[in-house]
C-alpha cells in the first residue's frame, strides 16, 4: 500500500465548521482543525493549551464586568450588578462600592459605556444617563448627568428636544408669561410630563401638574411670542402653515389660522415686537402690504417640542465621545436620532445658529434605520443601528460640525448587537447575531467605510454573543485577541491579522459558564458562574499565564484549600510541573506552593488528511494513520489518539519534576477509516504547545 506523509505547519485558521468538511480545496483547509477546545493560538501558527484563571473575588450576584483605566499605573474592573457597581484593583483588591443604582442586570448587559480618565458614562433607555467619577483610589460617585443652564440664558435648560407628538397636535398657551395652562389639541399629557419642559416656538415651560390629557398647568421660562392678527391688502397666495416675514421690522413667524380671506394669524417667532402697518409681509407664495395689526391671545400652533429624554419617553440609547462632543443617541420615542453636544462644552445642546460648535441634533436620513444600538468614535463617528452600519464623513478638511454632519450608510444591513463594538486589527469589530463583521476604512474620498464578515468559516463557534472584550497584546507577548461571550455561556477567542492573511476562532469552556469578559491592555477579566463545593458562586477570575487551571488559587498548605474548594470533584492540584491530582491530599508528592482550581478540556482534533493520487485527491477511500511526529514546544504530557506519551524519557531522573519536552515526538497508531483524524489532548492539567505536526497514511 502506498504510504505518503501530510505536513500540517499551522492552525492559524482555527476550527473550520463542520459543513466544510469537505471544501479541502480552501486555504485554511490546511491551516486549520476540526476540534481546538480551549486552544490559543500563536502568531505563529502553533496552538496551545489555554492559561488557566485565577480567583481574584466572589460577587454578590451575577454581573458585567467593564474595564477602567485612568492611566498605566492606575486600573480597575467594575462589575456593574442590580442596583450595585463593585470596583476591583487588577489583583482583585476590593477599590469600592456604589450601592442604589437604577440598573438591573439585564439592563447593564445591554447599555453603553465610555470610559476616559476618571469618568464613565453608562446609557440605556430606561435610565438617565449615568456618570460615574472615580473620587479617590477606593471612592466613586454616581449622578444623572445634568444638562447645562449657562450664566444669561434666562434659565433655559439646553438639553435635546424634539415634537414627539404628531405633528397634527397644536398647543395652545393661556397667557404669554407666569403662571399659564397649555392646551394640547389631542390628548397628550400624563404624569411622567411633571418637571419636564416643552418649548413654544422655541421658548421654554416648565410643566407643574396635569389636569387632563389635554390640559396641562405650566410656568412660562422665558417669555412667550405674541400672537397677531395680521390684515394684509391682497389674498392671494396665503395658506397655513406658511412662514412670513415683515420687510422692514424683520419680524418672522407661522401663519397659524386665517379668519378671514385677508387677515392672517401669525405666531411672531423672531423680532417679537412683530410687524407693523405699512410694511410689507412677504410669504412663500405671494407678497402683500399690511393694513392693520391687532394682538390676539397666543394661539394655537403645531410649533412646539419637548424634552427629548425623560421619564415619558425614555433615555438614551449609546453614548460616546466624539471629537470634544458628547452623542447620545437613540432611545424609545426616537430610535433613529443623533444628538452631539457643543464642541468642548458635554452637557450643553443648544443648537444655537448651527456655527461649527454649536450642538447637533439630527435624524439618520435614511428611513432603513430604525433604532440606533450603538455609537463608535473612531477617525469618523459611525453609528450602528438595528438595520446596518453609517458614518460621518468627516476629516481634517471636514471637521465635526452642523453644517457638515451626514450620516452615509455602507455594507449590507447587519443589525447591531448590544454585544460592545470596539476597535481592532486597524478596523471596528462588530457582532450582528451570530456573525461577527469587521468594519473597514478604506481609504477612499467616496466610500469610506466598508464592511465583511469574519466568522464564516468558524459560524459554529459563536453563538448570539451577549459580550465581548478585546485585548491590545497578550501578557507582555505578541498576540492580540477578541473575545466573545456567548449565550450558552461558552466564550469563543478570535485571533484576526488581516495583513497576514489570519483568520481564526477557536471555542473556550469552562466548568459552569462565562457571563461576561472585559480586557485591560493585554489582561483578561472573566465574570464566572460556578459551582464549587455545592455551591452556586459568580467569580470575578483573571487569566493568569503562570497558572493551568481555572478559578485557581496559590496556597502554601493544601489545608487551606479545604475551606474553599472542599472536596469538589474536578479540583486539582498543581505544584510547579507536577500535576499532583485531586482533594484532598493528605501527603503531597511535592513541595508547595500548590495552584489549587478546576481542570478544563484541551483538544485539537485535526481534519482528516487529503492524499493526492494519480487521478487526484484520494478523499473517501479506507486509509491509515500509521505514525504522527508532534512537534512540541515547552511542553509537558500530552495524548494522541489514546497514545500517551510518557512523563519522563529515558535518561531522565526520576527524582526530579518532568522536564518540559521540545522537538518532535512520535505516536504509532493503528486502524483504518474512510476519514481518519488525529485527536491531541492533556492527560494533565499542564501546559502543551503544538506548533505542527506531520502525519504518515497508508492509503
Amino acid at each position: 500500500m502506498a504510504k505518503t506523509t501530510i505536513v500540517q505547519t499551522s492552525f492559524a485558521a482555527g476550527e473550520l465548521d463542520p459543513s466544510l468538511a469537505m471544501r479541502h480545496d480552501v486555504q485554511q483547509y490546511q491551516a486549520g482543525a476540526r476540534r481546538m477546545t480551549n486552544c490559543r493560538l500563536l502568531v505563529g501558527g502553533g496552538a496551545r493549551r489555554r492559561e488557566g484563571t485565577r480567583w481574584l473575588a466572589e460577587l454578590v450576584a451575577d454581573g458585567r464586568a467593564i474595564p477602567w483605566a485612568v492611566d498605566e499605573a492606575t486600573k480597575y474592573v467594575i462589575v456593574l450588578s442590580t442596583g450595585r457597581m463593585d470596583a476591583f484593583r487588577e489583583d482583585g483588591t476590593p477599590a469600592g462600592t456604589l450601592t442604589g443604582c437604577p440598573w438591573s442586570v439585564a439592563q447593564a448587559r445591554a447599555a453603553t459605556w465610555f470610559q476616559s480618565a476618571n469618568t464613565l458614562f453608562l446609557a440605556h433607555p430606561d435610565f438617565p444617563v449615568q456618570r460615574i467619577a472615580r473620587t479617590g483610589p477606593s471612592s466613586w460617585a454616581r449622578e444623572a448627568i445634568a444638562f447645562a443652564m449657562p450664566a444669561g440664558v434666562g434659565g433655559r435648560l439646553h438639553q435635546p428636544y424634539f415634537k414627539v407628538a404628531p405633528d397634527s397636535i397644536t398647543l395652545q398657551p393661556s397667557a404669554r408669561a407666569g403662571g399659564i395652562t397649555l392646551t394640547a389639541s389631542g390628548g397628550w399629557w400624563q404624569s411622567g410630563h411633571v418637571g419636564s419642559r416643552v418649548r413654544y416656538a422655541g421658548r421654554e415651560i416648565v410643566i407643574n401638574s396635569i389636569s387632563s390629557s389635554a390640559v396641562a398647568n405650566a410656568t412660562v421660562v422665558d417669555e412667550l411670542p405674541p400672537s397677531q392678527d395680521v390684515t394684509v391688502d391682497d389674498a392671494a397666495g396665503w395658506r397655513v402653515g406658511q412662514v412670513v416675514e415683515g420687510d422692514e421690522t424683520g419680524a418672522r413667524g407661522e401663519v397659524v389660522a386665517m379668519p378671514s380671506g385677508t387677515v392672517l394669524r401669525i405666531v411672531v417667532e423672531e423680532r417679537v415686537s412683530g410687524f407693523k402697518v405699512g410694511e410689507y409681509v412677504t410669504g412663500p407664495e405671494s407678497r402683500a402690504k399690511v393694513a392693520a395689526v391687532a394682538t390676539v391671545d397666543p394661539a394655537p400652533s403645531r410649533n412646539w417640542d419637548e424634552q427629548l429624554y425623560g421619564p415619558v419617553h425614555g433615555y438614551p440609547a449609546a453614548v460616546a465621545l466624539h471629537r470634544g462632543r458628547l452623542i447620545l443617541a437613540g432611545g424609545r420615542a426616537v430610535p433613529n436620532i443623533v444628538c452631539a453636544s457643543r464642541t468642548d462644552a458635554l452637557y450643553d445642546f443648544d443648537i444655537g445658529d448651527a456655527v461649527d460648535t454649536d450642538a447637533v441634533i439630527d435624524l439618520i436620513g435614511d428611513a432603513a434605520a430604525q433604532r440606533i444600538v450603538q455609537v463608535v468614535s473612531t477617525e469618523q463617528l459611525l453609528v450602528l443601528t438595528d438595520r446596518g452600519a453609517y458614518y460621518n464623513a468627516e476629516s481634517p478638511s471636514r471637521p465635526f460640525t452642523p453644517t457638515n454632519f451626514g450620516l452615509l450608510p455602507f455594507g449590507s444591513p447587519w443589525p447591531a448587537s448590544n454585544a460592545r463594538a470596539e476597535t481592532f486589527d486597524n478596523g471596528v469589530i462588530l457582532v450582528t447575531g451570530s456573525t461577527i463583521v469587521k468594519l473597514s476604512p478604506t481609504g477612499d474620498t467616496t466610500a469610506q467605510w466598508t464592511g465583511a464578515p469574519t466568522s464564516l468559516l468558524a459560524s459554529h463557534t459563536i453563538k448570539a454573543p451577549l459580550d465581548a472584550a478585546f485585548t491590545t497584546g497578550w501578557y507582555g507577548g505578541v498576540e492580540t485577541y477578541g473575545f466573545f461571550v456567548n449565550s450558552d455561556g461558552t466564550m469563543t477567542c478570535m485571533q484576526l491579522l488581516e495583513s497576514q492573511q489570519v483568520r481564526s476562532f477557536v471555542p473556550w469552556t469552562i466548568t459552569g459558564s462565562v457571563r461576561s469578559a472585559a480586557a485591560l491592555g493585554d489582561e483578561l477579566f472573566l465574570v464566572t458562574h460556578r459551582s464549587v463545593d455545592g455551591v452556586d458562586k459568580h467569580l470575578l477570575e483573571k487569566v493568569d499565564p503562570s497558572l493551568s487551571l481555572d478559578a485557581a488559587t496559590t496556597y502554601a498548605d493544601l489545608d487551606d484549600a479545604a475551606a474553599r474548594y472542599g472536596t469538589l470533584p474536578g479540583a486539582h492540584v498543581v505544584a510547579g510541573r507536577y500535576a499532583l491530582g485531586g482533594l484532598p491530599q493528605t501527603d503531597p508528592a511535592a513541595d508547595g506552593p500548590y495552584d489549587v482550581g478546576l481542570d478544563f478540556p484541551w483538544v485539537i482534533e485535526t481534519l482528516p488528511p487529503v492524499v493526492q493520487g494519480r487521478a487526484g485527491p484520494v478523499v473517501h477511500d479506507t486509509m491509515r494513520i500509521c505514525r504522527v511526529w508532534v512537534e512540541l514546544q515547552d511542553s509537558f504530557r500530552l495524548s494522541v489518539s489514546g497514545q500517551t506519551l510518557t512523563a519522563y524519557a529515558v535518561t531522565d531522573d526520576l527524582s526530579e519534576a518532568p522536564l518540559q519536552r521540545n522537538g518532535p515526538q512520535e505516536f504509532r497508531l493503528l486502524g483504518r477509516s474512510r476519514r481518519p483524524t488525529i485527536t491531541i489532548q492533556a492527560p494533565e492539567p499542564l501546559p502543551v504547545t503544538v506548533l505542527g505536526l506531520s502525519m504518515e497514511v497508508s492509503v
